[in-house]
């Protein structure tokens, strides 16, 4: 077998070109990579980072978010690869140059992490500390039509000012507004009903 960058970390099948050095037959080649994990990852070689000892795949796009021209990258570090099996010689190109990576906005990709970390963080915050499992179904049952967060162990409706103590019965329902008071004793009485505890 013939070495692809290291060879006590990427090894290549007996297929594969030899001499003329990685730059001038790998990129663009199609190669089937196992990860220390067992995963197995095929595309195609888009580059090689040596000071990051990484190689970069150029892989179908999955995404439905694109334009199925686009394609998808995948960076795995060569310490991480057990073995790299070369597939197909990279298709001939003028003057062996690789076509570069599709269009990144960089703004919409920012959006796109800041709205996903924000609905984590709130999924999250939804999970009540120390609570028994019948609590945290009652939370969940109340966030369907209101807006409730955990305060310790205390379900607090933010949008009507009112507060559910353990044991969350009807009689731990406490709130200024009688009005906003009654409101969340009806769903609640509505939730525990449903979920079998009354």
């Amino acid at each position: 077998m013939s070495a692809l960058v290291d060879p006590a970390i990427v090894q290549l099948s007996d297929g594969a070109p030899s001499g003329g050095g990685l730059a001038s037959w790998l990129y663009g080649a199609k190669v089937e990579v196992t990860t220390m994990t067992g995963e197995v990852v095929t595309g195609i070689v888009y580059g090689y980072d040596r000071f990051t000892k990484s190689v970069i795949l150029k892989l179908p796009n999955t995404s439905n978010r694109t334009l199925p021209s686009m394609a998808d990258y995948r960076i795995i570090k060569c310490p991480f690869i057990k073995q790299t099996v070369y597939k197909s010689k990279p298709p001939a190109q003028k003057g062996g140059a690789v076509v570069g990576p599709s269009y990144v906005d960089v703004k919409d990709m920012q959006r796109r992490v800041n709205k996903e970390c924000a609905e984590a963080d709130k999924a999250l915050d939804r999970i009540g500390v120390n609570v028994t499992a019948h609590a945290q179904e009652l939370f969940n049952a109340l966030a369907k039509t209101m807006d409730p967060i955990w305060r310790g162990k205390d379900i607090y409706c933010q949008n009507l000012d009112v507060t559910i103590k353990e044991p969350y019965s009807e009689s731990s329902v406490k709130g200024k507004d009688a009005k906003a008071v009654q409101r969340v004793c009806l769903v609640l009485q509505k939730e525990l009903k449903r979920l079998g505890s009354q």
